[in-house]
C-alpha cells in the first residue's frame, strides 16, 4: 500500500528464528529455518554445518546470524 515491497517477503519473520547450517558460513552460506533453506551470512564468523544460528538482524534481502550451539563433532 505504501509503495515498498521487500526483496524477499517474510524475511522479517525470521528474526530471532533458530536454525540449523546447511553449507559452511564462511561467512554467507545456507541454514535452515523450520523447512526453508536461508541465505544467511555472519558478523565474519566461520561456522559449520550442523551447527545451531540465531537469526540476530534482517537488512533487506540480508539475513545476519550468530552461532548459538557449534556442531557436534562427536555424531
Amino acid at each position: 500500500a505504501d509503495g515498498y515491497v521487500a526483496v524477499e517477503p517474510g524475511l522479517d519473520a525470521l528474526l530471532g528464528q533458530q536454525g540449523q547450517v546447511e553449507s559452511p558460513l564462511r561467512p554467507v552460506g545456507t541454514a535452515r529455518f523450520k523447512d526453508a533453506p536461508v541465505t544467511v551470512i555472519t558478523r565474519g564468523e566461520l561456522i559449520g554445518v550442523g551447527a545451531e544460528v540465531k537469526v540476530i538482524e534482517v537488512a533487506g534481502n540480508r539475513v545476519i546470524v550468530t552461532l548459538v550451539t557449534p556442531a557436534n563433532k562427536d555424531s
